[in-house]
C-alpha cells in the first residue's frame, strides 16, 4: 500500500519539479563540503584564521551584491537559462576551487559560488513557487525536507572521501559533477511560460528594474 501510495505520488510529480526539488539537496550538500571540509584546504594551502574569514566574508558579500540584479533580472522571462547558468557558474567555483593552490584565486572561487547558488538554488525555488503557487506550502515543505537530507549526507560524504584517501580537490569535483548533472537534466526540460500581467511589464524597462531593486 505504501509502494503505491509512492508511485502515484511520483507519477503525479514532473521531472521538472522534482529536479528543481533536487537542487534543493544539492545546495544543502555542496555548501557544506567547503565547511566540513575546510580542514581540507586549510592544510592544503596554509591558511590562517584571518584568510578563513575572509574566504567566508567575500563569498556572502558577492551573494549579497549581485543577487537583488539576478533575481530582477530573472523576473523577465523564463527562469530556465537563469538556473541552468547558475548551475554551471557553481560548478565551475567548485572546479577553481578543487584545482588551486593560491588563496587568491580561492578567493574568486568563493566569490564565484555564492552568487551561482543563489541563481541557481534560489531561482529552482521560486520557479517551483511559480510553476505551482497554490501549492507553496506542501512545495516549500518537500524543499525543506531535500535541504535536510543534504545537510545530513554532507559530513558523511566528507568522512568518506577522507577514509578513502582522497582530499579536498576531490571533494570538489564531486560537487561540480554534481551541479553539472543537475543542469544537464534541466537542460532538456521544458519550463512553463509565465504569463505576464499589466504589472508585470511596468517593470521590464531598466527604469522598472531600478525601482524594483530600490524596493
Amino acid at each position: 500500500m505504501i509502494r503505491q501510495f509512492i508511485f502515484s505520488r511520483l507519477q503525479r510529480t514532473s521531472l521538472l519539479r522534482m529536479t528543481l526539488l533536487s537542487t534543493a539537496f544539492l545546495d544543502e550538500l555542496t555548501i557544506g563540503f567547503l565547511i566540513v571540509g575546510l580542514p581540507l584546504v586549510r592544510d592544503r594551502l596554509g591558511l590562517s584564521y584571518a584568510q578563513i574569514g575572509l574566504l567566508f566574508s567575500v563569498g556572502p558579500l558577492s551573494g549579497m551584491i549581485i543577487d537583488p540584479f539576478v533575481n530582477l533580472l530573472s523576473d523577465r522571462g523564463s527562469k530556465r537559462w537563469w538556473i541552468i547558468g547558475g548551475l554551471v557558474a557553481f560548478a565551475l567555483g567548485f572546479v577553481l576551487a578543487g584545482s588551486t593552490r593560491n588563496f587568491g584565486l580561492l578567493l574568486v572561487a568563493f566569490a564565484l559560488i555564492y552568487p551561482a547558488n543563489g541563481a541557481g538554488i534560489g531561482l529552482s525555488q521560486a520557479a517551483l513557487i511559480d510553476s505551482a503557487p497554490d501549492d507553496s506550502e506542501r512545495t516549500m515543505t518537500r524543499w525543506t525536507l531535500s535541504s535536510s537530507v543534504g545537510d545530513l549526507l554532507s559530513p558523511l560524504v566528507v568522512a568518506a572521501i577522507v577514509a578513502l584517501g582522497m582530499g579536498w580537490t576531490m571533494l570538489c569535483w564531486l560537487a561540480a559533477g554534481l551541479c553539472l548533472a543537475t543542469a544537464m537534466v534541466l537542460w532538456f526540460q521544458r519550463f512553463p511560460r509565465i504569463t505576464s500581467t499589466e504589472d508585470d511589464e511596468e517593470h521590464i524597462g531598466v527604469r522598472g528594474i531600478l525601482t524594483g531593486l530600490r524596493k
